[in-house]
């Protein structure tokens, strides 16, 4: 289970954020501006909050986003993206995952590099130095990938998020890019 605490609401039809149900002061709706009309309930009673996605037509799915503990979760136009903590991993088992920061912080990204490697370490394993970032697909035993986005450094890590979700990038398992910037992003051969 996921902890879920905040909901940024950009895309959505309300601007000024989620709207109050009527007669509760603990239950928040709004809709996704996209042919879906995606409803989301933001449920805030009790010890843990819950948001719901409701789908209006034909089957979907969502892409789970796995980072360290200083997480949000985002709902965009289009496709809908659940954040976890990298010790949350096991609530999004049967999902392909994008999974965001270096080896040496995040324990997802250790797994599929094969140790917490930091420094020199992270660059002997992927070919990173600093100032530079990855973006590598690898396959999981659970037949799913994961998109491993990670840089030499945080602000390396923000350029490589910053490439994958302005660039086209091929995410097929073995898939390989590096690059200091979005526009210097260049794919292994």
């Amino acid at each position: 289970l996921v902890q879920v605490s905040t909901v940024t609401d950009t895309g959505f039809s309300g601007s000024a954020g989620m709207l109050s149900v009527p007669g509760t002061s603990t239950t928040y709706v709004d809709y996704l501006n996209s042919t879906l009309g995606t409803k989301a309930t933001l449920e805030t009673a009790g010890t843990q909050d819950t948001l719901t996605l409701e789908y209006h037509g034909s089957q979907m799915y969502g892409e789970a986003y796995v980072t360290n503990a200083a997480s949000t979760a985002v709902i965009s136009s289009g496709a809908t993206q659940l954040v976890v903590k990298d010790t949350e991993v096991a609530s999004v088992d049967g999902k392909n995952l994008i999974v965001v920061g270096g080896s040496c912080i995040n324990t997802v990204a250790a797994t599929l590099l094969g140790g917490q490697l930091c420094g020199t370490d992270f660059t002997l394993k992927t070919g990173v130095n600093a100032d530079a970032f990855l973006i590598e697909t690898f396959a999981r035993s659970n037949g799913k990938i994961a998109t491993l986005v990670a840089g030499y450094e945080q602000k390396d890590t923000a350029n490589a998020v910053a490439a994958l979700t302005t660039k086209t990038v091929d995410t097929t398992v073995g898939a390989k890019y590096t690059g200091t910037s979005a526009d210097t992003m260049t794919k292994a051969a």
